[in-house]
């Protein structure tokens, strides 16, 4: 390509939608120059990204969660805030079976009837973690 040749760009959009009833949850866009890295296989590329988009905020709404669960360690509870945080964005993604089957269970744990979200997801999961943690005997 010369100097002068403007550069062929290539857009991509993506549509997610709430796996229970189908409807929109967002638009994404993508802008890359033809040829470059964003080229590669997209379908994959934009699954990871709407997948990975509300990961640090979930981690940091499990970090202030878990400080009411037990005394953690801080290493420990930045563990468990990832997991957890990624366990909520897996099953609200998941069109497989198991994710199906547990969904509505962890959103009625979460004790509120609110919307599926991976926030309730999250929610549950949370107050999951907290039932076992009481009802565990002491070591």
């Amino acid at each position: 390509m010369s100097e002068h040749e403007a550069p062929t760009l290539s857009l991509w959009v993506a549509t997610a939608h709430d796996p229970e009833n189908g409807r929109q949850r967002g638009v994404y866009h993508w802008l890359g120059q033809v040829g470059d890295a964003l080229d590669i296989d997209m379908r994959a590329f934009i699954y990871r990204q709407t997948e990975q988009d509300d990961l640090p905020r979930l981690m940091r709404s499990a970090w202030q969660q878990l400080g009411g669960v037990s005394p953690l360690d801080c290493e420990l509870r930045v563990y468990l805030a990832a997991q957890l945080a990624a366990l909520a964005l897996r099953l609200d993604l998941s069109d497989a079976g198991w994710a199906l089957d547990t969904r509505p269970v962890v959103r009625r744990l979460a004790g509120e009837r609110k919307r599926m979200s991976p926030d309730t997801l999250l929610a549950g999961s949370i107050h999951l973690l907290t039932a076992h943690v009481a009802l565990s005997p002491d070591e």
